[in-house]
């Protein structure tokens, strides 16, 4: 052979063989998985980032052109962290290029240097007007973080799509459609990507609201305190809709206000003040009782505040009452004027409640609803408790409020 075509024999050989490595080991370049774009200085954490270095034995990290020592980072399954002493040098606001360099390439990736002390957002309380409804917009300023999520209470959080942060204008949006799912006070935590937080109290113009349509809520208005206390709600669908299917004990239905046992359906009426109660109800078509009737009452400290059973000695409790009679197949009502005011509509069957009125000055006050039996705790021979009476009137109170079954839907109460 002559050497001319030796030696094209040899170059072609060379050019194969790295054509072979080429496909069979693809990018000769370590493989940046995950790195963070920013590192906080306020954070006072170390900074990691993942990376495959199958198939290499040699590695060297560069930040900038200046080559970090092995002492400045650690490197275990995958993962590099280079402590925060090897960072606290390097300039507010500037960008670097972090390399890892190794025998067989190298790959570089961007990490912009922030503060998280130069982010802020307006944390002072916000009262939200149920009645007349307009997205939240609080200054803000997030730098070049995200937005984690957004907490609403203990441990709801929000719907991506119902808020916006606005990097251009320094806003943070929260709508209108979401803030109406709150009632009473709300605390409000916006939590970003690294780990920054900020909170506010969302205070609403309305206090309690209940629309059936979370399940676990449900738990929270039939329990003690509960807005229908001792109750039993199932939540029913109708067209579409979900509404409440209430079956009371002794016919307790809703209940509102201060008692010497405590804060009565999430709501602390003050003493001298106006208040706006709303709700569509319906009598079950099998219920026992299709009566309902709505009280203001005293709230005296001897007796049961649900049942409205007068004292002995202490007058009547009995400020307002309005009795809604669905027994004829539709709606009519009777009672104190200016209390109650009623819409039935005779294609659904749902009739439409509002209740308005104004607390005492000088004694604290509930509203409540029943339809005609009641438990008596005083009542003589009565040795048991709600669920387990002894006296004959009460043990048949609670076996009549078996068949008594309440449909309702969009229960709010509001201070005017």
């Amino acid at each position: 052979m002559k050497p001319g075509k030796t030696w094209k024999l040899v170059l072609i050989t060379f050019v194969m063989a790295c054509l072979f490595l080429a496909g069979c080991g693809g990018s000769t370049e370590p493989k940046i998985k995950k790195a963070p774009e920013t590192y906080d200085f306020d954070s006072g954490e170390d900074y990691a980032f993942t990376a495959d270095l199958k198939g290499y034995e040699e590695y060297t990290l560069y930040i900038g052109d200046t080559r970090l020592d092995k002492t400045e980072y650690t490197y275990e399954d995958g993962k590099f962290v280079i402590s925060a002493y090897s960072l606290m040098y390097l300039e507010l606001g500037k960008t670097y290029d972090f390399k890892l360099e190794t025998e067989g390439g190298s790959s570089t990736f961007k990490v912009e240097m922030i503060s998280s002390s130069n982010l802020s957002m307006n944390t002072e309380d916000v009262t939200f007007d149920y009645s007349n409804p307009e997205d939240l917009v609080l200054q803000a300023d997030f730098g070049k973080q995200k937005i984690a999520d957004i907490r609403l209470g203990a441990k709801n959080y929000a719907d991506p799509e119902l808020y916006e942060y606005s990097d251009k204008d320094k806003t943070l949006t929260l709508k209108k459609e979401m803030l109406m799912t709150l009632a009473g006070e709300t605390n409000i935590l916006v939590r970003l990507e690294n780990g920054k937080e900020f909170s506010f109290n969302l205070k609403s113009t309305v206090l309690a609201k209940a629309d059936f349509e979370d399940p676990e809520e449900i738990a929270i208005w039939k329990g003690n305190y509960g807005m229908f206390w001792d109750c039993e709600i199932a939540q029913a669908e109708e067209d579409g809709n979900h509404i409440g299917k209430v079956t009371p004990q002794y016919d307790h239905l809703f209940v509102f206000g201060n008692h010497y046992w405590g804060e009565m359906g999430n709501v602390s009426f003050e003493k001298g003040e106006a208040y706006h109660v709303e709700f569509d109800v319906k009598a079950d078509e099998a219920s026992a009782v299709k009566q309902m009737t709505i009280y203001l009452r005293k709230a005296f400290e001897s007796y049961d505040p649900r049942c409205g059973i007068d004292p002995s000695g202490e007058g009547d409790d009995v400020q307002k009452s309005y009795t809604l009679d669905f027994s004829k197949g539709g709606c009519t009502g009777n009672g104190t004027e200016d209390f109650v005011t009623y819409t039935y509509d005779e294609k659904t069957g749902w009739t439409h409640v509002i209740v308005e009125f104004k607390t005492a000055s000088s004694y604290d006050m509930i509203l409540n609803a029943n339809g005609g039996y009641y438990f008596d705790s005083d009542r003589a021979g009565e040795n048991g408790t709600g669920s387990a009476p002894t006296n004959a009137e009460n043990i048949q109170a609670k076996e009549n409020a078996k068949g008594i079954c309440w449909l309702f839907d969009n229960v709010t109460v509001s201070k005017k």
